[in-house]
């Protein structure tokens, strides 16, 4: 869960889902606008997010509908890769390191 509200927070702070990139200088860590980020990923990871209305809410004051549905589909795909990575017993790059393919799968 960590690493997908990490992906949202970026996307949502640098202003990548929906618009062109942009910095957003006047950014504190730990404002409403990353709370609501934060929340918002949590609620979609636990399957939660249509029943808070208030996290929907918060949302809703930093975001565009067609950004918050951007970021709740990264949220989805996330999610989606994982599953189908370990589903399929696929070899998930190590931290700071890449994928070592195996020489079975080179041929």
């Amino acid at each position: 869960m960590r690493r997908v509200t990490a992906v949202l927070l970026s996307l949502a702070l640098t202003g990548c889902a929906g618009s062109a990139p942009r910095t957003i200088p006047t950014h504190q860590p730990g404002d409403e606008k990353e709370k609501a980020v934060v929340r918002w990923a949590d609620e979609v990871s636990k399957l939660t997010a249509k029943n808070n209305d208030f996290a929907f809410a918060e949302m809703k004051k930093h975001f565009t509908d067609r950004q918050i549905v951007e970021l709740t589909f990264i949220c989805g795909m996330w999610h989606l890769s994982g599953r189908l990575a370990e589903a399929l017993h696929l070899v998930v790059e190590p931290p700071g390191g890449r994928i070592e393919f195996q020489k079975e799968d080179m041929a």
